[in-house]
């Protein structure tokens, strides 16, 4: 328990700092080029932007812990890989039908803010997860 506790906090922190870096330093030129296609930037909701990213880790932990079976990094690498591909596909990807992003937004989504912040989520379970397991193992064989 205390490594899924400690896998979401990670995973949460990362992301929150990948965001950072991508939308405001990698991506924030292009998003520059299109701003009248964009909402204003006052209404935009810190909290309720933190929370949606908490609530994404914690379900990525569960999904980890529950539906693995052999909780090792490369699992972890293989489910965030997928799981960012597959939301990259559908969100960034699919979402050019229906909103006017640039072609180089659109891949910097896919790329950068779900395929990478997956892959990374999925090393970070796979390395703390696979650690309690370890333990766990251990202190089964000192009985």
């Amino acid at each position: 328990m205390k490594s899924r506790v400690l896998a979401i906090a990670a995973t949460s922190i990362t992301w929150i700092a990948l965001d950072f870096m991508i939308h405001g330093k990698i991506l924030i030129n292009k998003y520059l080029t299109a701003v009248e296609s964009w909402n204003p930037l006052e209404p935009l909701n810190l909290f309720y932007m933190n929370l949606t990213t908490i609530l994404s880790a914690t379900l990525f932990v569960i999904i980890f812990s529950q539906l693995i079976e052999n909780k090792t990094l490369g699992k972890g690498l293989q489910l965030g890989a997928l799981i960012g591909l597959l939301l990259g596909i559908m969100g960034a990807e699919g979402g050019v039908g229906y909103m006017p992003f640039t072609k180089t937004v659109d891949i910097g989504w896919l790329i950068f803010a779900d395929v990478i912040k997956f892959t990374i989520a999925g090393i970070i379970a796979g390395t703390l997860i696979k650690r309690d397991m370890e333990k766990l193992d251990m202190s089964k064989l000192n009985i």
